[in-house]
């Protein structure tokens, strides 16, 4: 049932909010509880024609790093992160 109003709100999303068309790419990132729903999302831009890549940042692996990284690093975004946003 979860998964038919997650298809739902991801095909509302996409076309009638982002407007997204064939050939364009889409980046989804989300935490493990959202990976449900962006799942869904990916879904449904391969079924409009798009190119989506999907990011994971793990809710563990994230509060470890804000308990024994160095605070200089908390929060920073890399380069990598900036060009993949950047188009």
């Amino acid at each position: 049932m979860r998964t038919e109003l997650y298809s739902q709100v991801a095909k509302k999303v996409l076309k009638d909010s982002l407007h997204l068309k064939k050939g364009e790419t889409l980046t989804v990132e989300t935490w493990n509880n959202g990976l449900p729903f962006a799942r869904e999302v990916v879904k449904e831009a391969r079924r409009i024609g798009c190119i989506p890549i999907t990011l994971l940042e793990d809710e563990a692996a994230f509060l470890d790093g804000v308990r024994n990284a160095s605070r200089e690093i908390v929060g920073l975004m890399g380069k990598h992160e900036y060009a993949m946003l950047s188009g």
